[in-house]
């Protein structure tokens, strides 16, 4: 007769229902205190990724960390019966030529839009007609429409997205590395540099930008072009308190 036993980990007491595995593969506990799961940063994540992995995420959330689990091919963090905090952020910079809003103060999933709502000034916007969600890396180009040799100064073909604090480069490597945006003339199509100039631009030379990493709320279709206007993001919707990157 072939007898099936259950595996205890508590080799002093093979009834003990503390933790052990059952004859079917079932694992169980009748603990009262608790069992403490996988606890790292997000560098600290596994390098083999399987659904229904469960960890404990040090690296996010606004008060020491967030149990996470992965689900359907993506880290998803576990919602718990919290009271979520809904926070606004309002974006300055909308001058009839950018299309590109953020970074937000934590990143959402960007296959969800509809997480953010967003108002250009007081006209609430519909996600993915109106605008959908971006994230880094980012840039986007322009090119030059006269020939500058020195000076902080360049005009360009289109200032649309070239926002203040952005990084700027140059093709032909005339901007030193670091140089940002100080400044933006919708009007006069011209753009403000930190640095002065190493080199010569030439006309038809291209131009640029990259944003800082973070998620970023892009205008599209008949939004464009938006307006002068604020463009004010409320978050929260997702049930999370910022900030924090899954």
């Amino acid at each position: 007769m072939k007898f099936y036993k259950r595996l205890s980990i508590d080799s002093k007491d093979p009834m003990n229902n503390s933790f052990a595995v059952e004859s079917d593969g079932r694992i169980v506990t009748d603990t009262t205190k608790s069992i403490q799961i996988p606890l790292g940063t997000t560098a600290q994540r596994p390098g083999v990724l399987n659904n229904g992995q469960l960890r404990y995420n040090s690296s996010i959330g606004s008060s020491g960390g967030e149990l996470e689990a992965y689900v359907g091919g993506k880290w998803e963090i576990i919602k718990t019966v919290r009271q979520s905090n809904i926070s606004q952020q309002i974006f300055y910079n909308g001058n009839y030529a950018n299309t590109i809003f953020g970074p937000l103060s934590y990143n959402v999933d960007i296959t969800r839009p509809q997480n953010v709502v967003v108002f250009v000034e007081n006209v609430p916007q519909i996600a993915n007609l109106n605008y959908t969600l971006i994230s880094s890396p980012i840039t986007t180009s322009t090119t030059a429409t006269v020939r500058v040799v020195s000076g902080t100064v360049l005009t360009v073909k289109s200032v649309a997205d070239f926002n203040v604090s952005n990084r700027i480069t140059h093709s032909g490597n005339a901007i030193s590395v670091g140089t940002t945006i100080t400044s933006v003339n919708v009007t006069n199509s011209t753009i403000s540099i930190s640095n002065a100039l190493i080199g010569t631009i030439n006309t038809g030379d291209s131009l640029t930008t990259s944003f800082s990493s973070g998620t970023y709320i892009k205008f599209v279709e008949d939004s464009l072009p938006v307006p002068t206007k604020p463009v004010i993001a409320i978050l929260g919707f997702d049930g999370y308190t910022p900030p924090f990157a899954p």
